[in-house]
């Protein structure tokens, strides 16, 4: 019979002992109570950084429609419903990156948005797998930065 190590503390199970197998992994019980318990603290701590950055989205949002004009208004909505965007912040023009390009080179079209830092790559081996971060300019020294892929 086949010598089994448990997957969370490394050590031997011994094949007449109680012990819980998962398709490929073996723990020892008590073990795997541990198991289970480290992965619920890492799910809640991921849904609770989730949750937390989806209200910082929101609420950012909700700033820019109530206070900028709509035409740049309307191109970021463009943008968000265009990508899969995340990781929202307004940040100085110190903080960008990337090549600014104006408006209508980036969006393809004429635009209120006067210029756009673009720091987004695509992946060599999918031509259609895209991912970074741009900065949509908002005044003089703020920019919106956001991750998108796609």
């Amino acid at each position: 019979m086949e010598e089994l190590d448990c997957f969370q503390c490394g050590k031997p199970i011994e094949p007449s002992s109680d012990h819980v197998k998962r398709k490929y992994l073996s723990f020892h019980n008590h073990c795997h109570d541990e198991f289970k318990e480290e992965l619920k603290k890492a799910h809640d701590i991921e849904s609770q950084a989730h949750h937390e950055e989806r209200e910082k989205t929101n609420a950012i949002l909700a700033l820019l429609e109530r206070t900028l004009k709509p035409k740049i208004w309307q191109a970021i909505k463009w943008e968000l419903s265009n990508h899969r965007c995340s990781h929202l912040s307004i940040v100085p023009l110190s903080k960008t990156k990337g090549e600014k390009k104006t408006g209508k080179e980036y969006f393809r079209e004429s635009t209120a948005i006067r210029h756009v830092f673009d720091d987004v790559s695509s992946d060599p081996y999918a031509s259609d797998c895209y991912g970074g971060y741009i900065y949509i300019r908002l005044n003089k020294n703020r920019y919106l930065q956001m991750f998108i892929c796609g």
